[in-house]
């Protein structure tokens, strides 16, 4: 997969300079961003994307902590990922497959991503590097996440006063 999104990638944005394709365990140091990066802090990225992973890691917090600790202040990491829905009837079936799924796949489908985001607020809260949540959405019966998180800067709490609202799509009101 990596290699097709490289390849449309290059063909699609090809004036783009300072992109780097890195796949490697997330929860390992990261290799520096390039030496062409225009990032604020010298060694340190303005933007990670992480899809589909924090199901197939035993410790998905300390995942986006390590991939926070990365990031230059104020820089993102964007989030696709599935989890629990909305409805218990759902997340009741997610349930009672999840484990033949993990045993095929090493995919745990039915995490509960807002509890992980919580605890990343909470483990990262008043320390440098800390990550808040900037955004979520939700779609497919609420199975699919779209997260931003931003890399809190050196004096600044995990969270504003104001709190996150879930933004909910056009599917929301459908279902």
């Amino acid at each position: 997969m990596i290699a097709v999104a490289r390849e449309k990638f290059s063909r699609d944005q090809p004036g783009v300079k300072g992109v780097q394709w890195i796949i490697q365990d997330a929860s390992l140091p990261l290799p520096p961003p390039p030496s062409s990066s225009t990032s604020p802090s010298e060694g340190k990225y303005d933007t990670i994307l992480q899809t589909m992973g924090l199901c197939s890691t035993p410790s998905p917090a300390t995942l986006l902590l390590n991939l926070g600790a990365h990031l230059a202040p104020g820089g993102r990491i964007l989030l696709l990922e599935h989890g629990r829905g909305y409805w218990g009837w759902l997340n009741g079936i997610l349930d009672s497959l999840a484990p033949g799924h993990a045993e095929r796949f090493g995919c745990w489908w039915n995490r509960e991503i807002g509890g992980i985001l919580e605890e990343v607020e909470r483990e990262g809260q008043g320390k440098e590097g800390g990550l808040r949540v900037v955004e979520v959405r939700r779609s497919n019966w609420g199975t699919t996440w779209w997260v931003e998180l931003e890399r809190v800067g050196e004096g600044k709490g995990a969270r504003d006063e104001k709190k996150v609202e879930e933004k909910k799509g056009w599917w929301y009101a459908v279902v």
